[in-house]
């Protein structure tokens, strides 16, 4: 929901995939859940009609925003005792993590 909603021009789930490192098949299951629970709505582009864009709905909104602060204090939890170059290095290697394991994703070599 934060792709969807920090996104600044109309998302379509293939391009959710593409941004978190996902299949498409994958994004459009959760997107689907999303739907259902009335977080998210798909509409026809008016620019594309065949294509689908994501909007994050009121309510989801709010629990984006609830998230949010609950996620900044359990942040501040779990930092409270390092220093700003320690938080920085966990950042560095999450990301490089991250970026390993997208790549990982792609490649041939661990599709089934």
């Amino acid at each position: 929901m934060k792709t969807i909603r920090y996104s600044s021009k109309n998302i379509s789930a293939k391009e959710i995939a593409d941004i978190l490192g996902f299949d498409k098949v994958t994004i459009s299951d959760i997107v689907n859940r999303l739907i259902k629970k009335g977080y998210i709505t798909k509409k026809i582009d008016e620019k594309d009609r065949r294509r689908n864009v994501l909007r994050i709905s009121n309510s989801a909104h709010t629990l984006c925003k609830n998230l949010m602060e609950i996620e900044k204090s359990f942040n501040q939890t779990l930092f409270s005792d390092m220093d700003q170059k320690n938080i920085d290095n966990y950042y560095l290697t999450t990301n490089e993590l991250l970026n390993k394991l997208n790549e990982i994703n792609r490649s041939e070599k661990w599709k089934y």
